[in-house]
């Protein structure tokens, strides 16, 4: 379902604000490049730091500890959104549209992955090459694959694939 994936977006958010509220010193230093690779994490860390995430090329920008781990959380919990085989996306997708929907969703989303990486984002890139390889089985069958979903879960599941990475 959705609940992990609001459960895992709430705790990477309380941990990048609170990372960015301590300031960047004494922490990790992240090339921007990287920082661009999530449009939701880039974007709250432009936003308490005006002007880091939108550096120059070759930029770096430094971090504490906990505003990394929440940037990677966000981010991966982004990815995981990802209509992908058996992650979160792919069960969400799976359940909204059916088994054959499900697996074009997941070839389409690999394709615009590695175009995306192929015009300069190294994260869908890697995630991309990776998810191709491991993400390829079917999910196990439900018990109840023919009651649709209804409204709400759906525009919850809509809403959850808008945070996804961009570039």
């Amino acid at each position: 379902g959705v609940a992990p994936a609001l459960v895992g977006y709430g705790v990477s958010l309380l941990l990048l604000f609170l990372g960015l509220s301590q300031g960047g010193g004494g922490g990790a230093v992240l090339p921007s490049e990287f920082l661009r690779g999530s449009a939701l994490g880039g974007g709250i860390v432009d936003l308490v730091s005006p002007g880091s995430a939108a550096g120059p090329q070759g930029a770096v920008v430094s971090l504490s500890p906990m505003a990394v781990s929440g940037f990677v959380g966000v981010l991966v919990t982004s990815l995981n959104c990802l209509p992908i085989g058996n992650t979160d996306g792919g069960r969400v997708a799976t359940a909204l549209f059916g088994r054959q929907a499900g697996s074009v969703l997941t070839a389409f989303t690999l394709l615009c992955m590695f175009l995306l990486g192929l015009l300069g984002n190294d994260v869908a890139l890697y995630y991309a090459a990776v998810a191709a390889v491991t993400q390829r089985d079917q999910e196990v069958p439900m018990m109840e694959e023919v009651e649709g979903v209804d409204d709400a879960r759906a525009l919850l599941s809509i809403i959850g694939e808008d945070a996804s990475p961009r570039r």
